[in-house]
């Protein structure tokens, strides 16, 4: 991700990151509101708990392989010297993780339009809380990363390596 500054950084991952938590709330807002005259697709309510199982399943196992992974490539990350090259591995690994959650949200819309349960609106709505407490910020960019000193400062204060000089 091309940025000028680390307040640009942040500003462009929190753009990014809430373009993809609101992409599924506009989808699942236009089926909620769908006719209800329409022909249910899994009438049953066995096949409708049957589903969600499988759901939540495919849930599970992707958000443990997804969080197994991210910390995979902080732990690699944190072995790179250079702050900006830092930002790009951690950017490119947030939006990977955020696209992840988009995924499984849009999953449990799907599972809605095709059941009309309330338990998967129940899904998706959890599935957004955890997106929204593993979101990108500088306290856990720092944290993770395990910045100290001059970096902290910079990521925490909005400072840069170069302080440019008013003119009078």
């Amino acid at each position: 991700m091309k940025f000028q500054s680390i307040k640009e950084y942040f500003y462009k991952l929190n753009t990014i990151g809430f373009i993809l938590l609101l992409m599924p709330m506009v989808v699942f807002i236009y089926l909620y509101y769908l006719p209800v005259e329409r022909e249910l697709w899994v009438p049953e309510r066995e096949q409708s708990w049957a589903l969600l199982a499988i759901f939540l399943a495919v849930y599970l196992v992707g958000l443990t392989v997804v969080n197994w992974w991210f910390r995979e490539k902080i732990r690699n990350m944190t072995k790179v010297i250079e702050l900006a090259r830092k930002m790009d591995k951690y950017s490119a690994a947030s939006i990977r993780r955020m696209i992840t959650y988009c995924g499984f949200s849009m999953l449990m819309a799907l599972g809605f339009f095709l059941t009309s349960d309330s338990l998967f609106t129940a899904a998706f709505l959890f599935i957004g809380l955890v997106m929204i407490f593993h979101w990108p910020s500088r306290n856990s960019f720092c944290r993770r990363l395990d910045l100290q000193g001059a970096e902290r400062d910079m990521v925490l204060h909005d400072l840069d390596l170069i302080k440019r000089k008013k003119r009078a």
